[in-house]
């Protein structure tokens, strides 16, 4: 979900003192539409969590920001009946529905879904170096990886800066180009600071590299994701 997803984005953020973060909500979030409850409870929690992340990384030089589209005239809305179409429009403040081409006119330029496939990429989501962990007990390390050239298989984990590796345990395989969670037990044996390194593997046999490449908007950035975490001594 779009928790999961942004946590991870904004740790990589805070390190580089800046960033931007939109997400896509929907005017249905916004007032409402008769019979999509269930949507539109979802983007109003969207609303409500874009907010809430504004508030929290505004003073660190990155902004949140929601994208709500309205109504677009496509083949869904064209099954709407006169009198519905004008009680929808009679809320708009430009009486008319968008179009296609109103939306592709407008869209921001990203990559090209389709002709460019994701690289290989995995994310440490805790822990998050916020709060210390205790030597001689276990800690768990957990994360998601995906790949646009197929499904991840294998996530190897370091605690000692990509030293050496060893392999998580992998969650649930939802098919090609999904979001693949991991698991790694870790007991620290003495107390100090640690760097954390995940890297994933897919089944073309594409490893998550140690080096990033610079691309536009940088959506193919896939260099090794680190996490420094302190370890104290049990009292």
């Amino acid at each position: 979900g779009v928790f999961h997803v942004t946590s991870p984005a904004a740790r990589i953020m805070l390190k580089q003192k800046e960033g931007r973060i939109i997400t896509i909500t929907s005017v249905v979030g916004l007032m409402g539409n008769p019979g999509q409850a269930n949507y539109a409870a979802a983007k109003a929690g969207l609303v409500g969590f874009t907010k809430a992340l504004a508030r929290e990384l505004g003073s660190r030089n990155i902004t949140v920001n929601a994208v709500a589209p309205g109504y677009i005239q496509t083949s869904m809305t064209e099954s709407l009946t006169e009198e519905q179409r004008q009680r929808l429009l009679a809320t708009l403040a430009i009486p008319r529905l968008g179009t296609p081409e109103d939306v592709a006119a407008g869209r921001v330029k990203t990559v090209p879904i389709g002709k460019v496939n994701m690289p290989v990429r995995s994310f440490i989501v805790d822990p998050d170096g916020s709060y210390p962990l205790i030597a001689g007990l276990p800690a768990k390390i957990r994360g998601i990886a995906f790949s646009g050239h197929g499904r991840v298989v294998r996530v190897e984990v370091s605690t000692d800066d990509g030293q050496t590796w060893r392999r998580a345990t992998l969650g649930a395989d939802y098919g090609p180009y999904s979001f693949r969670t991991y698991e790694f037990t870790w007991r620290p044996e003495r107390p100090g600071t640690y760097v954390l390194a995940v890297r994933a593997t897919d089944e073309k046999g594409n490893v998550q590299p140690d080096s990033g490449v610079w691309n536009p908007s940088g959506y193919l950035w896939n260099k090794i994701e680190r996490q420094e975490v302190v370890v104290l001594a049990a009292k």
